[in-house]
């Protein structure tokens, strides 16, 4: 007697390199709820140009082959441009700007430059209010740059580009934010949570950060996906990506915070405690 084919879930996570580099890498997490089992289906690796296509064209027909039966995409990139990028109206200025996220942005800047000298300076054209969330109001000190700063500008403008070329709903995730939070929950140590990008401590940290995840039956993963991701810390940002877009479906991420504004991106962020 054959059985039912089992219903499943799934989640992409894109890990975003630059248009000229091979650093892209791509995962399919796949998840079936009446067993609460989850899998690494697929990881793409060191998505680039080849003789047909461009990076971009390989990396939109990888996403649109694995999108049919995808629940939704996430990435570790901005997927909204800064208020001032996306305002058309005249400007009066910072210090008279009435968007709200300005206005938010300003109010967080006032507290927080009461106990900082030099104060630091808003600009509403490089930086979101998600990026000031991450840097200054959780519990671990993180700093993902602003979504316009000279580090995340062209992954930005790329992102901004690719993004106009698939429906799936596109969630923005932070890695290392992510990855502190489901790291912490499994009991793994903060110092290998701190160092798993590390160009020297960073290959052990993943392999622990990994074998934790295994132990606690908490996906299934092949062996040659493992050392793929022990050896590509951007592979394993993907699957980080994917793992967040699991607990987003499970309501295992933090709603978005009281007062923040409406119009502003907000994150998938898990929650300090997972429930599993």
């Amino acid at each position: 007697m054959k059985h039912p084919p089992l219903k499943s879930i799934k989640f992409i996570g894109l890990s975003l390199g630059g248009g000229k580099t091979t650093k892209s890498c791509l995962t399919v997490i796949e998840y079936f709820p009446l067993e609460n089992k989850v899998f690494l289906r697929h990881l793409f690796e060191n998505i680039s140009r080849s003789q047909e296509m461009t990076s971009d064209e390989w990396l939109m027909e990888t996403i649109k082959e694995v999108s049919k039966s995808s629940h939704s995409l996430y990435v570790n990139v901005p997927v909204q441009l800064p208020v001032c990028l996306r305002c058309r109206l005249k400007c009066p200025g910072v210090e008279r700007c009435r968007q709200k996220e300005v206005q938010w942005l300003r109010d967080q800047y006032s507290e927080i430059n009461k106990k900082l000298k030099p104060k630091r300076v808003l600009t509403p054209y490089t930086e979101r209010c998600v990026d000031y969330f991450v840097t200054h109001l959780l519990e671990e000190k993180f700093d993902p740059g602003h979504g316009l700063g000279s580090n995340l500008a062209p992954l930005t403008a790329r992102w901004q580009f690719l993004q106009k070329q698939t429906s799936l709903p596109v969630i923005e995730v932070f890695t290392k934010a992510a990855l502190w939070r489901i790291g912490r929950s499994l009991g793994v140590s903060k110092n290998l949570l701190r160092f798993h990008k590390h160009a020297i401590d960073g290959r052990e940290a993943r392999s622990k950060i990994l074998d934790s995840l295994i132990k606690r039956d908490t996906a299934f993963l092949y062996v040659q996906d493992i050392r793929l991701m022990i050896d590509n810390s951007h592979a394993f940002d993907a699957f980080v990506c994917g793992m967040t877009g699991l607990l987003n479906y499970k309501k295992q991420c933090e709603p978005r915070p009281k007062n923040y504004p409406k119009l502003a991106q907000w994150m998938a962020l898990p929650k300090e405690n997972i429930e599993w």
